[in-house]
């Protein structure tokens, strides 16, 4: 079974935070460049000055918010200290809004207590890129365009919903909190979740590849996916319930079943089952050979590994 290595998202997510050029948190200060440019506390900018959002957060909680009625982006902070080098900070560099959490240089272990960020956008906006990096806070997007989106988080919820992302996709990674994305569309490049402990809930629908990998959780996805489907599970269930034809399926899990709830739509199946204790069943008649499952026209191809766990293939 192919190992499944997560430091490498670990090292990716801290050290966006450690040594990045637009802003980073290190043990003892939070330092960003330009930083004489930054406007202090909440304000707006017109839409039509900005392409891509970039944000860097502390803790607390972050809100990316699409509203009907709003004519400008607006940025909001919640449960601001009185400390003016604690206030939130936003520059508009070129076509990038970038917020930070507070003055750079300022002391994070001394004003590490929660502050809400919400940013209120045009629902007909459409970002070309979105960048969210926390610490030790939630974010929620919601109703949300963007040709790409990229959060990376080490403690906290992850919540997308009613979002439309476009060709680049949405790419998601988490240390220790729950990843959720609810009546999504996603483009060619799809989905890409990684989380170390908490579940991935995915309710969407996806033109391109689904890659979800977790340690500790289960995996869930419902909807459409068309390109290649792969998952990596260290412990806990995968469940993928499909609503159309993927390209073709890779399923791992050393420790938790595995489920493959198929179209109705699903002409056939070759399926490959690598197992140390697990056993094989299917709500459909199969032929059997060795560790190979052979279904109607064959064309859809899965591979399947498991250490200890049950796999089940149905057709809805």
């Amino acid at each position: 079974m192919k190992k499944v290595v997560f430091l490498v998202m670990l090292v990716v997510i801290v050290s966006g935070f450690v040594a990045c050029d637009t802003a980073s948190a290190v043990i003892d200060n939070y330092i960003y460049e330009n930083s004489d440019s930054y406007t202090v506390g909440g304000g707006s900018v017109s839409a039509n000055e900005v392409n891509n959002l970039s944000i860097s957060w502390i803790s607390g909680a972050v809100n990316i918010i699409g509203d009907s009625n709003a004519t400008e982006i607006t940025l909001e902070e919640e449960n601001a200290p009185t400390d003016e080098k604690l206030k939130m900070r936003y520059f508009v560099d070129g076509t990038v809004l970038r917020i930070r959490f507070m003055k750079s240089g300022a002391n994070v272990l001394k004003s590490f207590a929660g502050k809400v960020l919400t940013v209120t956008v045009p629902t007909d906006k459409t970002f070309e890129e979105i960048e969210v990096e926390n610490v030790s806070a939630s974010c929620k997007m919601s109703g949300i365009k963007a040709v790409s989106a990229e959060i990376e988080n080490v403690s906290g919820k992850l919540d997308v919903t009613s979002c439309e992302i476009g060709k680049k996709g949405l790419s998601l990674g988490n240390v220790s909190g729950k990843i959720e994305v609810t009546d999504c569309t996603v483009g060619e490049e799809g989905i890409e979740a990684e989380n170390v402990s908490g579940n991935i809930a995915i309710n969407s629908d996806v033109s391109g590849a689904l890659n979800l990998k977790n340690v500790s959780g289960n995996i869930r996805f419902t909807g459409n996916a068309s390109g290649k489907i792969d998952t990596e599970n260290v412990s806990g269930d995968t469940e993928l319930s499909l609503n159309n034809v993927p390209k073709a399926m890779d399923v791992e899990a050393v420790s938790g079943d595995i489920v493959l709830n198929l179209s109705e739509t699903t002409p056939g199946f070759r399926l490959t089952y690598e197992t140390s204790s697990g056993e094989f069943t299917s709500n459909v008649p199969t032929k059997d050979e060795s560790n190979v499952h052979l279904f109607g026209d064959e064309s859809l191809v899965i591979e399947a590994e498991s250490t200890s766990g049950e796999l089940t293939v149905s057709i809805k």
